[in-house]
């Protein structure tokens, strides 16, 4: 066995007082014996071969704040090499100078890499449609998911979301410029950093890498819905007489004229909502954008519409 100093590992034997740095030939030339027993490297290393051949490597250190002993397994020999258990020792060493305990950072990290494998982009947004679609219809949080869906899970729903950068989002939503699919892609930019806000204010990641991802793409050129003066109302109002159409959708049209709501509210009223009496109108929470119920006061020529 040459001059490997052998040290049986259950015999509480003393350690001798000079031990002799290990080599490859050493190691290799160890056989296993009729008990497990250990070779020394020196600063707390040694290699521990079984009955079986097996040729494991730990790290032998007193525990800071503790004052026992502890083995910290490192990997077996030979995947983990005599040159790479002892860059692991001397790394090992230097958190002990800092009184960390090697096996408690070691299971810090496992933590935070288990922590960082659920926060992936798909699950956080998961987590955080749950919050956002409890405040809005359910139409508009249809749309919200499907954009995510349609165009960033493919090919980041799998990245861990502190590993993000505006680089990797830009490059992924490209296509949609170039489709020349403008408003998409800007409200996309804007849903995006809303969830990364609600991350950072949920301690999922320490700041926002991608704020400035609109300022990447061309802005969609915003039209303004048209409007009538009201010298034009005449000319509409004969127009809709004598167009082509149904009555019920010339008297809804009159409808949202005199009752001045959304098009999606208008189509959505209902005899039990209507007070004659009262003459008002009660728009249920559920179909107003706020969701809150919204009172219309009606005229006799809504009245009359009815």
């Amino acid at each position: 066995m040459e001059h490997a100093v052998v040290f049986l590992w259950f015999y509480g034997a003393e350690m001798p007082r000079k031990i002799i740095p290990l080599s490859d030939t050493i190691i290799r030339n160890s056989k296993p014996q009729k008990t497990t027993y250990a070779l020394f490297d020196g600063d707390g290393l040694l290699l521990r071969i079984t009955i079986h051949g097996t040729k494991v490597w730990y790290f032998n250190y007193f525990r800071p704040q503790q004052s026992r002993r502890n083995n910290l397994k490192l990997g077996n020999y030979p995947a983990l090499s005599l040159a790479a258990a002892r860059k692991t020792v001397a790394a090992y060493r230097q958190l002990l100078v800092e009184n960390i305990d090697p096996q408690r950072w070691i299971e810090l990290q496992n933590s935070q890499a288990s922590e960082e494998a659920l926060n992936t982009l798909q699950m956080t947004c998961e987590k955080w449609f749950e919050v956002k679609f409890s405040a809005i219809s359910a139409r508009h949080a249809f749309n919200i998911r499907r954009s995510f869906e349609q165009h960033v899970f493919d090919r980041a729903g799998h990245l861990p979301l502190k590993d993000l950068n505006a680089q990797q989002i830009i490059e992924i939503l490209k296509p949609l410029e170039k489709a020349g699919k403008l408003e998409t892609l800007s409200r996309l930019c804007q849903r995006i950093n809303e969830l990364m806000t609600w991350a950072v204010n949920t301690g999922l990641v320490e700041f926002n890498r991608l704020t400035g991802i609109k300022a990447a793409f061309i802005s969609p050129q915003t039209n303004n819905m048209k409007t009538l003066a009201p010298h034009e109302l005449p000319q509409l109002m004969r127009r809709l007489s004598s167009a082509s159409i149904q009555l019920s959708t010339r008297c809804l049209i009159e409808w949202q004229l005199h009752t001045m709501v959304r098009p999606g509210e208008a189509v959505k009223a209902r005899w039990q909502d209507i007070n004659v009496d009262k003459a008002t109108w009660t728009i249920p929470a559920e179909f107003m954008k706020k969701r809150r119920p919204h009172v219309v006061p009606l005229t006799k020529q809504t009245l009359s519409l009815l």
